[in-house]
């Protein structure tokens, strides 16, 4: 019988598991996330363009997983056969639900922060730009002036 480390699944001891440690670790997350108002970025239109694919493929994951869903509750209502056991209804039921479960990691992937590689500095004060592109770099030192880095 394996010994248990003391650090393996620390995370889930420490706040507990299932959903009150998924609040307790959001709550966490809210009282330190800091969020820092930028404007007038030189975003490139192939950052443009991800950011509106992912946005659009957000859309259609979420709605579309919302009708799968859906339609599979309506169809035995719309053929009559409600009450009797259908194991294909699972499959639009549990893909929908899959599919708007998955649409919340497109949402994630088409964030603004998320293309431009950016996080707020640990006071709130700025933002620290993660390996930016040579020309992103280019043209905020002529937005801002010789000084940005």
């Amino acid at each position: 019988m394996p010994i248990p480390s003391p650090t393996r699944h620390s995370r889930f001891r420490e706040a507990g598991a299932g959903a009150l440690g998924m609040v307790a670790g959001a709550a966490r997350t809210a009282a330190t996330l800091r969020v820092v108002p930028v404007t007038n970025w030189p975003v490139c239109t192939r950052c443009l363009r991800r950011r509106r694919a992912l946005r659009i493929v957000t859309r259609l994951m979420f709605w579309g997983g919302l009708v799968a869903f859906l339609g599979g509750f309506a169809i035995p209502v719309a053929i009559g056969q409600v009450g009797q056991a259908n194991p294909a209804l699972l499959v639009p039921i549990l893909g929908g639900l899959a599919l708007m479960l998955l649409s919340a990691v497109a949402l994630a992937l088409g964030q603004p922060a998320r293309i431009a590689r950016v996080r707020a500095t640990p006071d709130g004060a700025a933002v620290q730009f993660i390996d930016p592109h040579p020309e992103f770099v280019r043209q905020m030192r002529a937005v801002a002036g010789a000084h940005w880095s």
